[in-house]
């Protein structure tokens, strides 16, 4: 229950690590039926993504879902709406200097691992796997 941009270190050159893992990010007691669930670092990694895509920290609560909804939106409203909606969330720090077909990609991963139900959430071999497809 660790991974967040905090714990994202980097090297001199700029390999990236993940630090203070613990055995507590192995399980997650589910607040509907207290079962564990391997996914609470699935919800994390979402979290982070979010945190790449947008350059902004996410702030507990429902922004950073809120900020993504727009993927789940869009029919009848023009072709271009999901890509304008996504512009507008990437970091402006970019400027427009990233593939948006990328970003997309990146953006619809983190809407799926930060979905409320566990069991609608990616496992971790699938993502890596949609990663290792994008290098």
């Amino acid at each position: 229950m660790n991974i967040n941009s905090r714990n994202i270190l980097l090297t001199e050159t700029c390999r990236a690590k993940i630090a203070g893992l613990g055995a507590k990010s192995l399980i997650d007691c589910s607040k509907d039926t207290g079962a564990p669930s391997v996914k609470v670092d699935v919800y994390g990694f979402g979290v982070m993504l979010f945190e790449l895509i947008s350059g902004e920290e996410a702030v507990k609560g429902a922004h950073f879902k809120k900020s993504l909804g727009f993927l789940g939106e869009g029919e009848g409203e023009g072709d271009g709406f999901v890509f304008e909606r996504l512009k507008g969330l990437v970091d402006p720090c970019l400027e427009e200097d990233y593939p948006i077909g990328e970003a997309l990609c990146l953006a619809v991963l983190a809407r799926a691992c930060v979905e409320d139900d566990p069991l609608h959430r990616p496992s971790m071999s699938y993502v890596l796997k949609i990663l290792a497809r994008m290098v």
